[in-house]
This record gives C-alpha cells, sequence and structure tokens, in this order.
C-alpha cells in the first residue's frame, strides 16, 4: 500500500469519479486527491455524497486533498473575495459528509 502518497484525480481528470476511486484502490493507495467538477459531475448523474463517501470507504480510501480553487493567484481583491466565498459555500456545503 502507498501510505504516504495520494493518487491526485487531475492527473486522470477525465475519468468518471467512481473509475478514479476504483483505479486508486487498485493501485493500491490509501488516499485520493478529489476535483470538485468530478464531485458535482458525479452529484449531477444522481449520486449522493453519501454514496459518493461510502464508496471510498468500501475501497479503502481517505480524502487527502480536494482541489476547487481555480486562479486564486492573481485574484485582485474583488476577484479574492469572491474566491473566498466560494470556498465557504464549497466547505460548507460539504462539512459533516466525511470527504
Amino acid at each position: 500500500m502507498h501510505e504516504r502518497f495520494c493518487l491526485n484525480a487531475a492527473t486522470i481528470k477525465t475519468t468518471p469519479l467512481d473509475l478514479q476511486i476504483d483505479l486508486a484502490r487498485e493501485s493500491s493507495f490509501r488516499r485520493i486527491g478529489l476535483c470538485l467538477r468530478d464531485v458535482e459531475a458525479a452529484l449531477a448523474q444522481g449520486r449522493s455524497l453519501g454514496e459518493i463517501k461510502a464508496k471510498l470507504d468500501s475501497s479503502g480510501l481517505r480524502v487527502a486533498e480536494f482541489c476547487f480553487l481555480g486562479n486564486w493567484q492573481d485574484a485582485d481583491e474583488a476577484k479574492l473575495k469572491e474566491v473566498l466565498h466560494q470556498t465557504h459555500r464549497i466547505c460548507d456545503g460539504f462539512a459533516g459528509t466525511g470527504l
């Protein structure tokens, strides 16, 4: 098992979330990095956060990172406020899910 590393799903970003999880498990990873767009795509297809969490749990995976922000490094003050608002919205939405 890869104890110190996580599979960053951005490296397989054209792959559906369920397959990302399967590939991480089959490659003996213990941790995975998820991208917001992939989680949102799974939700749009009718999956729930609970179902995603259950799949991660049954695969023996923990979420080590969650990529969801872009273009924040160069943001001016107004854009940075928007980015921070989005960050709080996302964190609040996922709070308590275990993701």
